[in-house]
C-alpha cells in the first residue's frame, strides 16, 4: 500500500494567482466562461467550479481567496482533548 502519494505529472497545474485572475474576469469584469476558458486553457467546468466557490465564500482579499477556491486541504487532526482522555 502507498503511503505517500507523488504527483508524475504537471497536467493541471496552474501558477499560484492563474486561477484567480480568471475568476476575476469572469466575476468583476463580466466576461464570458467560454472566452477566459479560450485565454487561459482553463477548463470551463472548472472554471465554473471556481467561480462557485468564488461567490459561496464571499471572499474579500487575495490571500483569503488562494485558499478558499479551489485546492487540496491537509487532513484535519484529531483534537488533542481526545488523546488525553483515552
Amino acid at each position: 500500500m502507498v503511503r505517500h502519494y507523488i504527483r508524475k505529472t504537471e497536467r493541471c497545474m496552474y501558477p499560484d494567482g492563474y486561477i484567480l485572475k480568471a475568476v476575476k474576469k469572469v466575476v468583476a469584469e463580466k466576461q464570458k466562461v467560454c472566452d477566459v476558458s479560450k485565454a487561459t486553457s482553463i477548463p470551463k467546468r472548472s472554471i465554473l467550479r471556481y467561480v462557485k466557490n468564488f461567490l459561496a465564500a464571499g471572499i474579500q482579499d487575495e490571500a483569503e481567496a488562494t485558499t478558499s477556491i479551489g485546492g487540496y486541504q491537509k487532513p484535519r487532526k484529531l483534537s488533542t482533548l481526545h488523546s488525553e482522555a483515552g
